[in-house]
């Protein structure tokens, strides 16, 4: 082998990964699935304020913050809206990603830690989701996961 390839082949291959993207009753199920975790979170906060009524929307608001990892920074390009998220925590083995023509929402295991948890398994799931500053068409839409970097394009919506 001559030395030029022991060089090249000695480095590292970025590993990269690329997530699956839900629509129909799979996109529904995420959402449910959100839905139920940002739920079961607020009505633990009802409970540890003493059952007090009157504040469903701060404790729903609050559970939302908590459960949402992180944000997505979005930028236009042209006809297309770029996204970008640090996932430090994420592992992109099982990612799943659903886009609306208004919202994204992200699921991802997080990294298996403990000496219990097999790299199979992952960890819990965690979520992240952002409201889009205008409409895109869902079905234009590709991602990659590298180096515990999100990015993913979508065309925005023909009015």
């Amino acid at each position: 082998m001559s030395a030029a390839r022991l060089v090249f082949a000695s480095r590292p291959i970025p590993f990269c990964t690329i997530p699956r993207f839900l629509a129909g009753t799979e996109a529904e199920a995420m959402q449910q699935r959100l839905s139920q975790r940002i739920g079961e979170r607020a009505r633990l906060l009802f409970e540890q304020s003493g059952n007090v009524s009157g504040h469903d929307d701060a404790n729903w608001f609050r559970a939302e913050s908590e459960i949402l990892s992180g944000q997505f920074e979005i930028r236009e390009s042209g006809t297309w809206l770029m996204v970008d998220a640090g996932l430090p925590n994420a592992s992109g083995q099982h990612m799943e990603i659903t886009v609306t023509p208004a919202r994204i929402i992200l699921c991802a295991r997080e990294i298996a830690t403990a000496a219990s948890e097999s790299p199979e398994q992952g960890g819990r799931e965690i979520f992240f989701s952002s409201n889009l500053p205008l409409e895109v068409d869902p079905v234009s839409a590709a991602a990659s996961f590298r180096d515990h970097q999100l990015h993913l394009m979508v065309k925005k919506a023909v009015k």
